[in-house]
């Protein structure tokens, strides 16, 4: 799919193959979505209401379709990042947290935070680091892939809503 662009608007898949210049109908999808996570050639996309779906090709229909993949309501995936083979989600929800899956969605791994059932609104991977946005419990970081973590608000005296890098510098947005 890469370089390609994926769009998603409700329960209808847009994709560009120029950069977004020009846009043409994909696929369609039974249940709205609220995330669209595209890694490599993986295309998953969360509902509100359903868990997690993977885009597959049926070569006896000639036909995308979708199949279950994982994380039940009330697990809803509110961000994402991507770490070589790795996917991390990050959800709201009543059973909130950080997942991961290095098969494509075929299975799942809870990561422990410091606050169990942490709602995660934002999530970036890089290398071995993971950086977690906690709603309520601020940003930490992990330099061994989730095993630990350590707060990394001191200085900023407001909440944190983004995090991002660019090259070895982090920058926060609150």
């Amino acid at each position: 799919f890469p370089p390609r662009l994926l769009f998603d608007l409700v329960t209808v898949l847009f994709r560009s193959d120029d950069n977004g210049d020009h846009w043409s109908y994909f696929t369609e999808f039974t249940d709205r979505g609220n995330l669209l996570i595209v890694a490599d050639s993986t295309i998953l996309v969360s509902t509100f209401q359903n868990g997690i779906y993977k885009l597959f090709w049926d070569s006896a229909h000639y036909v995308w379709n979708w199949k279950y993949a994982g994380l039940p309501n009330p697990s809803l995936p509110d961000c994402y990042a991507v770490n070589k083979d790795t996917i991390y989600v990050g959800t709201v929800g009543t059973q909130s947290g950080l997942f991961s899956t290095g098969n494509q969605g075929k299975s799942w791994k809870h990561i422990n935070l410091p606050k169990p059932n942490a709602e995660i609104t934002e999530v970036v991977a890089k290398d071995s680091f993971l950086l977690v946005i906690e709603d309520v419990h601020g940003a930490f970081r992990s330099q061994d892939g989730g095993r630990t973590w350590a707060s990394i608000t001191q200085g900023i005296n407001q909440n944190v809503y983004s995090l991002s890098f660019i090259d070895t510098i982090l920058f926060a947005s609150g």
